[in-house]
């Protein structure tokens, strides 16, 4: 029997150098990789069901006003990078090894070429020829805040009888409308045209869903209001407008959103159903003290959703970035 000839050219004798190691890699990303590759980066996979947690996110709202970051998906790349630095490394290492798979014949070579500091070799081509992009876009919209809420005035302890005196125990005094109007819910009645004067009147009340409703949240639901603090409770998943808010700028609050007086140190409230006639503009001039977004249920810190048993969507549009008219320009 007579053997085929085979051609030297049939055999793959050629040693390989770093510089065929670097133009296999870089093919390897122009096929396998196609779309990254025509797009110039390549983008961290989400799974549809991955989402950050509301601790997670009041931590990077944190951040971004600490650190004075322009926009939360910023302060999410940070937060996350600092968090997981491995997400990066761990993507470049699939496409390292899914390197290796197509050429899995000359998988040891390579390796040996390039004296087992592969990845470093390998990552520098994988950055000469596309950027990393952890995509917290995607991510950021699986998310949304477990009890978003808003407190205004000043801290707990140093508001602990501010409403009390302020409003329940005066409000059939003369004090009442001579006392200084520097607390939230007098910021509050000038979001809707109303002082003092308006609230005291009967005739005025009758005429206004607002004064009725924020009397009827002073006097009908608990007796003294010590501990309470101006809430609102917005339905959003929008965390750009969110972190304005938390920065007191340029956003409006939807007039359906869910405002009124809790104790967040003892678990309990009021009505939360003081009604709306017009949205509110938040400026710097508007009285926010904090904005958290996680559930909280134990005593000393509990949140609105574990008192109230709201069921409300966490998902909505209370809130709205507005521009400013410097912005329009």
């Amino acid at each position: 029997m007579t053997l085929p000839i085979i051609a030297p050219e049939d055999f793959d004798t050629k040693t390989l150098t770093k510089d065929d190691i670097a133009e296999m890699f870089k093919d390897h990303l122009k096929k396998e990789f196609e779309y990254s590759y025509k797009l110039g980066k390549y983008e961290h996979y989400w799974h549809y069901d991955d989402d950050l947690l509301s601790s997670d996110l009041e931590e990077i709202l944190q951040k971004a006003n600490d650190e004075n970051i322009e926009n939360f998906a910023q302060a999410t790349r940070y937060y996350l990078f600092e968090q997981y630095p491995e997400i990066e490394s761990d993507d470049i290492e699939y496409v390292i090894s899914d390197f290796y798979d197509v050429n899995f014949v000359k998988a040891n070579e390579i390796k040996e070429v390039l004296d087992y500091e592969d990845y470093s070799f390998l990552s520098e081509i994988f950055y000469e020829n596309l950027d990393y992009d952890l995509d917290v876009e995607t991510v950021l919209r699986n998310s949304a805040p477990d009890d978003l809420t808003v407190y205004f005035g000043k801290n707990w302890d140093d508001e602990y009888a501010d409403i009390e005196s302020d409003f329940v125990q005066c409000f059939n005094e003369p004090e009442f409308l001579t006392n200084e109007r520097d607390t939230p819910i007098d910021w509050l009645m000038s979001t809707q045209g109303y002082t003092r004067e308006d609230l005291i009147s009967e005739e005025e009340r009758k005429q206004s869903k607002f004064l009725t409703s924020l009397y009827e949240e002073l006097f009908d639901y608990m007796i003294g209001l010590e501990g309470c603090q101006l809430i609102a409770i917005p339905s959003s998943d929008d965390f750009e407008a969110i972190l304005n808010l938390s920065k007191r700028k340029n956003v409006k609050i939807n007039k359906s959103t869910l405002f009124g007086f809790f104790n967040r140190i003892h678990g309990s409230g009021c009505g939360l159903s003081i009604e709306f006639e017009k949205d509110i503009i938040i400026d710097e001039e508007s009285p926010i003290y904090e904005v958290t977004m996680d559930y909280h249920d134990s005593f000393g810190n509990y949140s609105p959703d574990a008192v109230y048993g709201l069921a409300k969507a966490s998902r909505g549009n209370d809130l709205e970035i507005i521009e400013t008219k410097e912005e329009e320009n």
